[in-house]
């Protein structure tokens, strides 16, 4: 089965150039960066690679939530179940964290990075299933100032679109309106749902509507005035999968 995902892992353990943070304290007036999706489980893994691109060490904060917005907690190789970590990086060093995979239960949600200057961060979700060539898609970490954005849709030939969001704010409820366009640029469907603060949804746009099937276009996603974190996934007819990233209009 297709199943939405990205991720978004960090740990402080096994890498000696790694420095441990133990008081969040220290970490202040970070800035914020959002990875829409993170998973692990059910045979997907992930690959978190963080970056200082300074000259001084830089720390970093890593927190991940769940559908309902609560801490969620992750198994890292080397690490153990976390769903919060700091650490701190030497000039220009890098470090790569794993999940640990396998065929347990699929954990799904989002993560906030927090940092100060320099640091910047990938991640690589892959599906690995015995007997199957691994199949993996890299995504960058999102600024988390995203209000309004548009994603291609493509539901012809088998082919299927995902989506997932995340409502970053602390405290406020967030309404996601969704307004689907035919290649023609009409508005063919529209429709809403409420989104609580930190809370996260993933989903393939056809399944989760079935009138949409069979179409392709442009889908317009905003939500309101307040912060989200969005990424689209498109999946092939036969497994394969690859990134979308939300596109704006200077003019939103």
């Amino acid at each position: 089965m297709i199943r939405l995902l990205l991720a978004v892992l960090v740990a402080t353990s096994c890498f000696a150039q790694v420095e441990r943070v133990d008081n969040p304290a220290i970490l202040a007036s970070f800035a914020n960066r959002t990875f829409a999706q993170l998973v692990d489980g059910d045979s997907w893994k992930t690959e978190i690679t963080i970056m200082n691109l300074n000259e001084g060490f830089e720390g970093f904060t890593m927190r991940f939530y769940g559908d309902d917005g609560q801490p969620l907690t992750l198994s890292f190789v080397d690490l153990g179940n976390r769903s919060l970590i700091t650490a701190a990086l030497p000039p220009f060093g890098s470090v790569t964290y794993r999940t640990t995979g396998g065929l347990g239960p699929l954990k799904q949600g989002w993560g906030r990075i927090e940092f100060n200057t320099g640091v910047a961060a990938t991640a690589v979700i892959r599906s690995e299933v015995p007997g199957r060539v691994p199949l993996e898609a890299v995504v960058p970490f999102d600024e988390d100032l995203t209000r309004r954005v548009a994603i291609p849709y493509d539901h012809l030939n088998g082919f299927l679109t995902g989506l997932a969001l995340a409502n970053t704010s602390e405290f406020s409820s967030i309404t996601i309106q969704l307004n689907f366009r035919d290649e023609s640029g009409a508005s063919i469907f529209t429709t809403s749902f409420p989104l609580g603060p930190r809370r996260h949804r993933a989903f393939v746009l056809s399944w989760e509507y079935p009138n949409m099937a069979n179409r392709k276009g442009i889908l317009e996603i905003s939500g309101g005035n307040l912060q989200m974190g969005i990424v689209g996934l498109r999946f092939g007819p036969t497994g394969a999968f690859s990134t979308i990233l939300p596109m704006d209009n200077i003019g939103w």
